[in-house]
């Protein structure tokens, strides 16, 4: 069984912890705000916990109200999903590969376009104009 304790951002296998996507390639990734200011790290991880909360209850069919400060992210998804109808099989699922011992929660799973499709939300910048 998969478990994933929030707190800790750590997935574990039958009690076992196991390594994150995340963790696994932070080494290939150059994050110069971490190091320069972590407190910048905390509020994009904040903004993005929001963000990802609020696409998963309109994938539900849920209306959302958001703050000003995502309202720009919400539009591009709102956008999206009616651009593309996309059919979602999983969304926010937590997956476990047991030949490589490693998890990860994939944001969304499903058809877009007629292909089969991971999607990714990223919700690091984007453009007000």
């Amino acid at each position: 069984m998969i478990t994933f304790n929030e707190e800790r951002h750590e997935y574990s296998v039958d009690g076992v912890i196991v390594p994150s996507v995340s963790e696994i390639i932070k080494p290939l990734t150059v994050d110069t705000v971490e190091k320069a200011k972590p407190w910048l790290r905390d509020i994009a991880a904040e903004r993005g916990t929001r963000i990802h909360q609020a696409t998963m209850l309109m994938d539900y069919g849920e209306d959302v109200e958001v703050d000003a400060d995502i309202s720009g992210y919400i539009k591009a998804y709102r956008r999206f999903l009616d651009d593309y109808n996309p059919k979602w099989e999983g969304v926010e699922t937590i997956v476990y590969h047991d030949g490589l011992g490693y998890a990860g929660t994939i944001d969304r799973y499903g058809t877009v376009n007629g292909h089969n499709c991971v999607v990714d939300i990223k919700t690091g910048a984007y453009n007000k104009h």
